[in-house]
């Protein structure tokens, strides 16, 4: 046995052997890592009313990024860029040329307000508001501070 480097003896050669034939595994799967599960919340984006439907002061009609759509009469725009209304009436879409002879255009949204309809409503809301408010009478108020004071 010269061609060996080292001495091998026959109880190491049969531990050596032992070792390998024992070894033990796992008894159960490790959880590996997942690469999953960092969803953001949603941002509920998008058109919200149409062309044509009706729309009250306050309704949202489009929440955006930036300025895909331009707020036209009688909307305004939050500062995350949503588009609202301002008035009671319905919601209309429309081109223009970003400049005069361009042939870029922007898309602008408007509400349109039903004829009449604002003002009749407008009065409406004050006789109500007039009709609720209690009416304190004088005297009333006066026997109220009698009957507080104490003697």
């Amino acid at each position: 046995m010269s061609f060996f480097r080292g001495t091998f003896t026959t109880s190491n050669l049969f531990i050596n052997t032992v070792d390998s034939v024992t070894k033990r595994f796992a008894t159960k799967k490790s959880a590996g890592s997942t690469k999953n599960g960092r969803t953001s919340q949603p941002k509920n984006l998008g058109l919200k009313k149409s062309g044509g439907q009706f729309v009250v002061p306050g309704n949202i009609i489009i929440r955006q990024r930036g300025t895909e759509f331009h707020p036209g009469e009688n909307v305004g725009m939050g500062k995350d860029h949503t588009i609202f209304s301002k008035i009671m009436g319905t919601v209309s879409f429309s081109k223009q040329p970003v400049h005069l002879g361009s042939k870029r255009t922007r898309r602008f949204i408007s509400v349109q307000p039903i004829t009449g309809m604002n003002d009749s409503i407008d009065k409406e809301l004050i006789k109500v508001s007039q009709q609720q408010q209690p009416q304190v009478s004088q005297e009333k108020n006066t026997e109220d501070k009698d009957s507080c004071s104490i003697a």
